[in-house]
Formats: C-alpha cells, sequence, structure tokens
C-alpha cells in the first residue's frame, strides 16, 4: 500500500522539476523584456536654433571676442550660436540657453572650444582647415557645421555654415 501511495507522489515530484527550466526561460524572458522597456527613450525631438539677436547678447551680457556659427543659406542674418572662452549662447524653443564649454575639446580662437553642453543638449562645432578668410577688421571666417544632440547622444540638429571669429 505503501509503495502505490509513493508512485504518485514520484511522478508528482518528477513533473514538477521538468517544468522548472521553462519556468527559469520563461523568467528570463520576463527579465529581458522589463530590461528593454527600461532602455526605451522617448522619440527623437528635433532642434531648430533660432537666430540670436542684439538685444538677447545685451539682456545676457554676452559680449566679448569668441564666435559665431551663422546657417548655410542664412548668411546675413543673425547667428544662431556665440561662443565666449568658456561659454556659449544659443536660442531654441524661443529660450536663451546657457552652455558650458568642453574644456578638453580643441580649441578654437579667441578661446572658443568645439564642444559646449547645456542640460538637455550637446553642441559641437567644426571649423574648416587654415587661417580662414579675413572678414571686415577684426574677424576671420571658416566654413564649419554645428551638430546638436539631445542627452541620449541621438543627432537633433545637423547644419553647414559659416564659423566667423572676432572681436
Amino acid at each position: 500500500m505503501r509503495r502505490i501511495a509513493l508512485v504518485p507522489l514520484l511522478l508528482l515530484c518528477a513533473c514538477e522539476r521538468a517544468a522548472a527550466p521553462e519556468e527559469e526561460n520563461d523568467r528570463a524572458d520576463d527579465v529581458a523584456l522589463v530590461e528593454q522597456a527600461q532602455k526605451r527613450h522617448p522619440p527623437v525631438e528635433e532642434a531648430a536654433p533660432q537666430p540670436i539677436a542684439f538685444t538677447d547678447i545685451e539682456q545676457q551680457r554676452f559680449f566679448g571676442a569668441g564666435c559665431a556659427f551663422t546657417p548655410k543659406g542664412r548668411e546675413g542674418y543673425e547667428p544662431v550660436l556665440y561662443t565666449l572662452d568658456d561659454r556659449g549662447l544659443v536660442k531654441l524653443g524661443g529660450e536663451l540657453i546657457l552652455l558650458a564649454a568642453d574644456t578638453g575639446s580643441a580649441e578654437f580662437p579667441y578661446g572658443s572650444r568645439e564642444k559646449y553642453a547645456g542640460k538637455e543638449h550637446s553642441f559641437r562645432l567644426t571649423k574648416g582647415p587654415g587661417e580662414g578668410e579675413v572678414v571686415g577688421e577684426e574677424s576671420v571666417g571658416w566654413p564649419g557645421s554645428l551638430t546638436i544632440r539631445d542627452r541620449w547622444d541621438r543627432i537633433v540638429y545637423q547644419s553647414q555654415g559659416r564659423l566667423e571669429c572676432g572681436a
């Protein structure tokens, strides 16, 4: 009698042990799904830097020798980015944003830098090769580009244009 009672019990234990690897796979799949969901980022929101007017510069007391970037096709208009030493200024969504220079990045004339960062974005300027072309009495210009990335390092703006540095 005891043997008969033990057989179903042994079969039950064997079934439970056989199901354990499947349960582990299910748990691993659940963990993978959770991790994947945590790595998701919101959709990319394109940035559109706006021209910085002289009144904006006055408001921020952003005076001195530095560099300015104007996108291609917008020549003759106000630049969309100004840099002075360890600071940068950009206008996004109608809001003036102060930037901090990455002091480890390449140095441009007048102490400006190749890379700047704000709370939500990072900015990278490029400057064409050589000594540049004299523009006016105190400025030099090069072909250049501006790339803006969001906090997840995704490109949200990119433009060729003109970089001018001077006093």
